[in-house]
C-alpha cells in the first residue's frame, strides 16, 4: 500500500518512512510505559526481593507494579488507529494503473 501511495517516487522511500515511524513509536511507548502503572495493593503476594541478601531481611530490590494502564493505552491506540486507517485509507493504485496504461490494457 505504501509503495502505491508514493508511486512516482521509489518504493524504498515509503518503506523507510514506515520504519522511522515504527521506531519512533516504539521508543515513545517504552518511555511512557515506565510512568503508566499502578502500585500494587498492600499485602500483595507479588514482591521482588534481592536474592543476594541471605540475612532474612525483607528488603525489596525491585518494586512490583501493575502495568494495566499501559496495556489499556496500547489497546485504545490500536483501536483508534485501526479505525482511522479503515475509514480514511482508500488509496488509488497509481503504480498498477500506470502499468495498465503503459501496456494498453
Amino acid at each position: 500500500m505504501a509503495a502505491e501511495d508514493t508511486y512516482p517516487l521509489d518504493a524504498s522511500l515509503s518503506e523507510s518512512i514506515v520504519h522511522v515511524v515504527a521506531s519512533t513509536s516504539a521508543i515513545t511507548m517504552v518511555l511512557t510505559g515506565n510512568y503508566l502503572n499502578w502500585d500494587l495493593p498492600e499485602g500483595s503476594p507479588n514482591t521482588c526481593q534481592d536474592a543476594s541478601d541471605n540475612t532474612g531481611a525483607d528488603d525489596v530490590g525491585v518494586e512490583a507494579r501493575d502495568y494495566s494502564p499501559y496495556l489499556y493505552m496500547i489497546m485504545a491506540l490500536a483501536t483508534v488507529l485501526s479505525t482511522i486507517f479503515v475509514i480514511f485509507m482508500s488509496p488509488k493504485m497509481k503504480r498498477s494503473n500506470e502499468d495498465h496504461v503503459t501496456r494498453g490494457k
